[in-house]
């Protein structure tokens, strides 16, 4: 197990009863977020994040930590990856997102099962994130 370790945030955006998956161009479910930069704090590289790659997200509550959970690789630098899971409770809004993304789902807990199945991948660790925060 890595020592050093970098920390991303990943928002888990829900408008009424239904959450934002993204389609990564990779084939995978993917949520918005990334990586802390070093002058940061959590809130602000999260805000950072969601403005770059949901730039028509506008009205939204605080988040909550819901989940958090360390990759089993290392990667770049044989560093790890710690992420961390906002919820975050929208307002309704059309999505725009960045280029890493081709398209995406809003998804209702009963519909969850559906990331699991079909053209596109799921990490488990994300999928029990966006499980808990239904709870």
């Amino acid at each position: 197990m890595p020592k050093d370790c970098y920390v991303a945030v990943k928002g888990i955006v829900f408008v009424g009863d239904k959450c934002l998956v993204l389609k990564n161009k990779n084939k995978h479910w993917d949520l918005p977020g990334g990586r802390v930069n070093d002058d940061e704090s959590l809130t602000e590289a999260l805000e950072r994040e969601l403005a770059e790659e949901l730039p028509s997200l506008c009205g939204y509550g605080a988040p909550t930590l819901v989940d958090a959970y360390r990759l089993s690789i290392n990667i770049a630098d044989d560093k790890g990856l710690v992420f961390l899971f906002y919820k975050i409770n929208a307002e309704a809004f059309v999505v725009q997102y960045e280029e890493e993304h081709e398209g995406c789902e809003w998804v209702a807990k009963r519909d969850l099962q559906t990331l699991m199945s079909g053209e596109y991948a799921i990490e488990p660790n994300y999928y029990k994130a966006i499980e808990k925060s239904f709870e």
